[in-house]
């Protein structure tokens, strides 16, 4: 496989960054240890191929491009840290173009799914994955989509409303059953073995902004912007049976604690739709817990990590549930993010949007660093959803596809 560093032409024939001298000042001196290892077998000298791709040679570059493959992750690290820490700008603009080449070394699409494009708008608003990997559900603007990951093929279309879109979507914890809302007002679910709708739930006076599918799937929350409420259902019945307290403003997204006791939802007061606050929610009695501290975030989405101490919001911020206060935020965060959501084991998070650029970005909780990037997708992603595995994640966009993605770090 060539990479993207390959075709870059670097114009100074200087080193592309600093790199650790390994000559000896006098014959005396002992041979530094990396330089040992290698002459008897040990772990090899990785120095040239950083030299090599900033060479001028269009052959030389091709061999450290290669090279640089068979280190793997190592050499990405290296190069980032080039990119931001060389004091030479010249340096600093040739590792950041080798090390996004190298993205599409850890960060690949691997997969397409398509299906919109005979929809009269024909942009995916979300997918969401089964809890085993196996499957996905995707919606629309006016379907939705049921897929086999594996062979990328579509199993079955169901749920046509009249008034389109579909713009919210989950799963129940077995993977049994899907809720949807969009701009009809009314939510539905839908039984994912045969298309079948099973329930629907009609009182909002506005559309739906939000639905997710409690435990088994017995019990189901929904929240409306226009109307300003959270609403909790029986799934059997199709009967409200809670409606928060004071909800006040406009319900954006929402998210629930992996116990399935606290909900978090993103308010925003009328006419301020960029200024609003996360507050959590106590499910069992509907009444509210707080705000989180400084949460003024035109967010999109908003989830617990997966062991339910820290919240994310869609701008790629987090707070400390217990504390209620924001932590460290990340580096170098972007602007333009419209959907982020942690891995399963909590270690990444994932964010896509659409503004300045239109990529998938994966992050290092622990650091806060970005690892990887794709290149720039059609019309800007509008979710993304990550697999059980830990290192494969989906996205649905603007331009009617869904993409299946896999890194190796």
């Amino acid at each position: 496989m060539r990479y993207v560093m390959c075709a870059y032409r670097f114009t100074s024939s200087r080193p592309a960054w600093p790199l650790a001298k390994t000559a000896r000042k006098n014959p005396g001196q002992r041979r530094p240890a990396q330089r040992r290892q290698k002459r008897h077998g040990g772990p090899a000298d990785n120095t040239g191929p950083y030299q090599a791709a900033g060479d001028d040679s269009f052959e030389k570059r091709e061999a450290a491009s290669k090279r640089l493959a068979e280190i793997g992750a190592p050499a990405h690290e290296l190069l980032g840290k080039a990119a931001k820490d060389a004091t030479d700008l010249e340096t600093r603009t040739r590792a950041a173009d080798v090390a996004r080449g190298m993205d599409r070394l850890f960060l690949q699409e691997v997969r397409r799914f398509q299906g919109y494009a005979d929809e009269t708008d024909h942009k995916v608003t979300r997918v969401v994955v089964s809890p085993d990997g196996r499957r996905a559900v995707s919606s629309g603007s006016a379907m939705l989509r049921y897929w086999d990951i594996q062979s990328s093929k579509q199993i079955l279309d169901f749920g046509p409303i009249p008034k389109p879109c579909y713009w919210v979507l989950t799963l129940s914890k077995d993977g049994a059953r899907a809720i949807a809302g969009g701009h009809d007002n009314i939510a539905r679910v839908f039984d994912l073995a045969t298309g079948k709708q099973l329930q629907q739930f009609v009182g909002h006076t506005g559309n739906v902004s939000a639905a997710i599918l409690l435990g088994d799937g017995s019990r189901a929350l929904t929240a409306s912007a226009p109307d300003r409420s959270i609403r909790l259902w029986d799934v059997q019945t199709g009967n409200q049976t809670l409606a928060f307290d004071q909800t006040g403003d406009a319900v954006r997204c929402m998210g629930v604690s992996p116990d399935g006791k606290i909900l978090v939802a993103a308010h925003f007061p009328e006419g301020k739709a960029n200024n609003g606050t996360l507050r959590l929610w106590d499910i069992g009695t509907g009444k509210t817990l707080g705000a989180l501290e400084g949460s003024t975030t035109a967010t999109g989405t908003v989830s617990f990590s997966p062991d339910g101490k820290t919240v994310l919001d869609g701008t790629l911020r987090l707070w400390d549930v217990a504390t209620r206060k924001e932590l460290k935020p990340f580096k170098d965060r972007p602007e333009g993010i419209l959907y982020a959501v942690f891995t399963p084991d909590g270690k990444r998070i994932l964010t896509g949007g659409e503004n300045p650029r239109s990529t998938l970005r994966v992050w290092d909780v622990a650091t806060g660093e970005l690892i990887l990037e794709s290149e720039k997708l059609g019309g800007g992603i509008l979710c993304v959803a990550a697999l059980p595995d830990n290192e494969r994640c989906m996205t649905a966009t603007r331009d009617g596809v869904i993409r299946l993605w896999q890194w190796k770090r």
